[in-house]
């Protein structure tokens, strides 16, 4: 589990980016300087799957019934 430190100074940054016809990049940028010497960013590659509806990720700390999670098991 990660566990993330946060101030009232926090702010998040979401950004969708196209880089192709098939693929979308996500990208999340933090920056809280009362918990972080510097800002920091992750993300992950989103990719088209015909016939397919996006699946919505929803983080939940300590889950222990990911089938009854949006979605179901993946």
């Amino acid at each position: 589990m990660v566990s993330i430190n946060r101030t009232k100074s926090l702010r998040l940054t979401e950004r969708f980016t196209r880089t192709d016809y098939n693929t979308m990049r996500y990208e999340a940028t933090i920056d809280d300087p009362g918990a972080y010497t510097k800002p920091w960013t992750g993300g992950w590659l989103i990719r088209w799957q015909p016939d397919q509806e996006m699946y919505e990720y929803v983080c939940q700390d300590n889950n222990k019934d990911p089938k009854h999670m949006l979605g179901g098991e993946r």
